[in-house]
């Protein structure tokens, strides 16, 4: 997802971990681990243009390496940032931050590395779009009223909330495919392979694709809850 939403979810997941003293500084650590796997859009080569597509959501994202993230990112905050701070609790506040990223990114529909070295299998669970402002609007107004109360409690209801809506896209995405199905059939098709797909800022409209012998079909259908 976009830098703002994986630094956001990184902030909300290390502040689960913080008390009212420390929670300023989680984060703040947990926002930088947060957005930190994405720093792999530096790995560029001009004598192979599509290296930097091969290896966005690679390693960087993968669930072995965020502990390494973790580690690195609560090293660097404690030499230029938080000296006072033990690494122990830095290192705790990153690595919560880092571990939401691969995941997170998991859940769109952009494939993502997160078992990596074991399995080159990429993942996209396909629950919600890239960009979506009821998912990251709420979940920044809460983590932004946590800062200003040092409130960690408000931390702890960004996460439910995000859980709850990824919770709901997974739901609409269940609802879309047994719809295109549906859909299928009515037309006495019988599709090799169906996908769906949320369209960009929202869980409402979804993209249908289906595929019956050499054609594919493509449809979008509007599901609302209830």
């Amino acid at each position: 997802m976009d830098p703002l939403t994986q630094a956001s979810i990184g902030a909300a997941a290390a502040a689960v971990f913080s008390r009212r003293g420390s929670i300023r500084v989680a984060l703040l650590v947990g926002a930088v681990a947060g957005a930190a796997p994405d720093l792999d859009v530096f790995l560029r080569s001009d004598a192979d243009p599509l290296l930097a597509l091969h290896y966005h959501r690679h390693f960087t994202h993968a669930l072995v390496m965020a502990p390494v993230i973790g580690l690195l990112v609560a090293g660097l905050c404690k030499v230029l940032f938080f000296r006072k701070w033990s690494f122990g609790q830095l290192a705790a506040f990153a690595i919560a931050g880092a571990m939401t990223h691969g995941l997170l990114d998991a859940c769109t529909s952009y494939g993502t590395s997160l078992y990596w070295p074991f399995d080159d299998r990429r993942e996209s669970w396909d629950v919600i779009s890239i960009i979506d402002p009821l998912f990251t609007l709420p979940l920044i107004g809460l983590i932004l009223t946590g800062w200003v109360r040092k409130q960690p409690g408000l931390a702890r209801w960004a996460v439910l909330y995000c859980l709850a809506y990824l919770s709901l896209g997974l739901f609409q995405r269940e609802r879309s495919e047994a719809f295109a199905r549906e859909l299928a059939a009515s037309r006495d098709h019988v599709p090799t392979e169906v996908t769906v797909r949320p369209s960009l800022a929202n869980t409402l409209l979804w993209r249908i694709v289906y595929q019956e012998g050499d054609e594919h079909h493509v449809d979008a259908v509007w599901i609302f809850p209830g």
